[in-house]
Parts: C-alpha cells; structure tokens; sequence
C-alpha cells in the first residue's frame, strides 16, 4: 500500500505551508488559524481515509483464460465494504469496459484484456486507486490476480477447418474447445463472388458444405441433408499466386491464416480450373478438383511456414497427437492427388483468367510480385491482393523495418496502378486498403 498526495492535495498542502510561513513573518494571527485549522482538516482526511481503506474488500474474477488472438478477455473487480470513491489504474493490455454500482459501498469493474499478439502472458496485480473523502490523499493499493492468459493465434483455428474440411474432425487443443469467433467475420467468401459457380448435380451434404445450399425438398424427399453442387461449368479458371515467404512470428500468422481461409473458400465454393502459382519457387499448377488444391495447399503451408517459422510454440496450442493424425492424413491424400504441371507462366494463360489473388507479404520476393503484377497490368479481369498488416514488424532493427515499409509501400503503390484491389489481412478479418 502506498499513501500519495493527489493534485489537489498537493496545491493545498503547499498553500498550508504557504499560509504559516506568511503568518509568522507578518504576525498575523487570523492567517496561523487558519492554517491550522487547514492542517487539522488535511490530518483528518489521512487518518479516516487509512481506517476506511482497510475495510475495503476486492476480490477478481477471470473470464476465460484462453482467448484467441482477436478476442477480448474479461476481468472482473467487485470492490465491498468501501465507502471511499476508488478507481483502478489502466495499463496495457487492459481497458475499461464499465463501472457498475451494486449497492452504497459496492462496485462491479469490468475490464476488456486484449494482447497484441498470441503467446502465453501472466497478470499478477492490478493497482487499485482509492481517494480520500476530501480527495487530498490517494491510495494505492494491489488487487492479485494471478491468472495466465493463453493467446492462440489465428493460424490454429484455420488449422482446426482444415482438419475438420479433410476428416470432419478438429483438432483438440484450441479448435476443440473454442468456437473461433465470428466465421462471417473471418471469411472471405464476398472476395470470390464473382466464381461461385452454375448447377452441376445434387448430391448428400458433407462437412464443410454451405448451409445456403442445402436443397430442401430434396433433402425432403430422400431423407436425408442434400446440397446443390456448384460448379463452374466454362473453360476460364481463377489463379491464385502466393509466397510462403515469412518474417517472422506476427506475419507468418497472418500469412498462413490467410492461405488457410483462402483454400477452405476456394474448396467450399468448388472454385476449378483453378491455377496456383507458388511466386517463390516460380512453379504453375493447374487443379481440377478444389478438394486435390486443399490438400496440397494444406502440405506446402504446413511444411514450409509452420513447420519452420511457427514450431516453437505449435504444440502449446495444438495436441501433438492430433497433429500427427493430421499430417498422416494429408500425406495419404497427397498421393492421390491429381493436378497438371504446367511449363511457364506465359501471357497464354492470362486470356483464360476470369480472376486473380494474389497472397504475399510483400517484403519477401518484391521483385517477382512486381514481374507478375506487370504480367497483368492490362488484363481486364479481376485481380485481388491480400497483404498482412505491417509486414514489418517482425523485422530485427530499425532501419530494416524502415526499408520493409518502404519496400511495402512502393509494391502497394505498385499493386493499385495495375487495377489490384487491396485487402489488409488483420486479426480476425479483413479490411480494404
């Protein structure tokens, strides 16, 4: 506990000392009254505000001590017993949300939790400010928390679709026991609208089919969920060009968790002929089957970023078991899978496109995105680029992170000449540039 002048309690205090030292200079005796009786009233007010204080009660309570990345915890303070006006001091990663009287000396403070990125984070205290009834003296005072947050990060949630989309089951850890949030926030299926496709047949419903599709009287008539099949019927097709490519922790999320929600959209819409061009490795594949692009996405991804650049904390967040069967799964499928090589990209393929996406964080590879932005400077189709949020940030210095933003800048600017609409992956969703 810890016993501080306030600003008013400061001014006054030193108007007291004011007060008498002019008193005994002039010898003035209404002027030493009445700093007394000043002095008197600041003592009072300590006094009472200690024997109050103590009766003060708080106790804590933790909503939920696993959250994702884009989620609010909740921390709850009700304060008892404490006639004294009291307030708490906000520090990152905490905001207040709402302070509610119970009674005449109870209070109900609610605060919101929010980190900036996934990892593990321990609050111990929070400071207490408790005012005195003539707000000369403040108190501070510690309330114990004591509560270990665990922040997943978004990657694992798309992992947990991936998983459910391939064998419709998640994975335990995250996915299990969350609900992920929104799903229409996270998804961005209005990005592919333009390719959902004409009727192909009706067929039984599966895991990771749009409930919109559902046909009613059919299901009606066998009995059973059944879903009209979309599929695009034209010989044009949609690439999608990305770039494993990663700096570090906060983009390789943002990067993966956007590749992963692509796929599952390209995959639940029956997107094909769909052409995916790693921009790294410069190779073109072209899928005929969305299930096929999933699964061979799902490997590159796994293999490449999380395996690499996100393994350290993987398995805080996901079972190691689960995440074996799920690579076992994905190995198995992938020798199935059936996709044509294609040579070169060349200006050819661009007169089959009705759309192009392109997924990078811009920093890696800037030189190729430009090659291949120019490719399509003329092309009158759609073209979409999905970029992480300050890119950055996972860079060691500050005179490279400066350089990363100029580099992201340039391509940015680089990206708009050429007809690109813009759309910034952040926690949780996405937002156009």
């Amino acid at each position: 506990m810890k016993i501080k002048l306030t600003p008013f309690g400061a001014g006054l205090t030193s108007s007291v000392i004011f007060i008498f030292l002019t008193s005994i200079f002039i010898k003035d005796l209404f002027l030493l009254i009445l700093g007394l009786a000043l002095m008197i009233m600041i003592i009072i007010d300590y006094f009472v505000a200690i024997y109050l204080e103590r009766r003060c009660f708080f106790e804590t309570y933790v909503g939920g001590d696993r959250i994702w990345v884009w989620e609010s915890g909740r921390i709850e303070i009700i304060s008892r017993s404490c006639l004294l006006e009291h307030d708490i001091k906000i520090v990152r990663p905490l905001t207040l949300k709402m302070i509610e009287k119970i009674d005449r000396d109870s209070h109900r403070i609610v605060l919101d939790v929010r980190f900036e990125y996934s990892g593990t984070y321990k609050i111990d205290v929070l400071n207490m400010i408790i005012y005195s009834f003539l707000k000369i003296f403040q108190i501070h005072r510690h309330v114990a928390v004591n509560k270990t947050f665990i922040v997943y990060p978004e990657y694992v949630y798309w992992l947990g679709r991936i998983a459910y989309a391939l064998s419709g089951e998640g994975l335990e850890g995250a996915s299990s026991s969350h609900s992920g949030g929104s799903l229409e926030m996270l998804s961005i299926k209005s990005l592919l609208r333009t390719v959902a496709g004409e009727y192909y047949e009706t067929r039984e419903y599966v895991p990771g089919d749009e409930l919109r599709r559902i046909d009613w009287k059919a299901t009606a008539r066998a009995l059973k969920m059944t879903i009209k099949d979309l599929r695009e019927l034209g010989g044009e097709g949609v690439m999608f060009a990305y770039d494993p490519r990663c700096s570090g922790s906060y983009t390789c999320d943002s990067i993966v968790s956007t590749l992963f929600s692509v796929a599952l959209t390209i995959y639940q819409e029956k997107i094909s002929p769909l052409y995916v061009y790693n921009i790294y490795e410069k190779k073109i594949y072209r899928y005929k089957d969305p299930e096929r692009f999933l699964i061979s996405l799902a490997e590159d991804v796994i293999m490449k970023i999380i395996m690499n650049k996100l393994s350290k904390d993987l398995y805080e967040y996901v079972s190691p078991s689960e995440f074996k069967k799920l690579l076992s799964l994905i190995e198995s499928s992938l020798k199935e899978t059936e996709y044509i090589r294609m040579k070169d990209l060349d200006e050819k393929l661009f007169t089959l496109l009705r759309g192009a996406l392109i997924v990078s964080d811009v920093l890696n590879g800037s030189s190729y995105i430009i090659d291949l932005v120019n490719m399509m400077k003329d092309r009158s189709f759609e073209k979409i680029a999905i970029v992480p949020e300050k890119p950055w940030i996972d860079l060691d210095n500050l005179e490279d992170k400066y350089l990363g933003y100029k580099t992201y800048s340039y391509v940015i600017n680089d990206l708009k000449r050429s007809g690109f609409k813009i759309y910034v992956k952040k926690k949780g969703g996405f937002e156009i540039l």
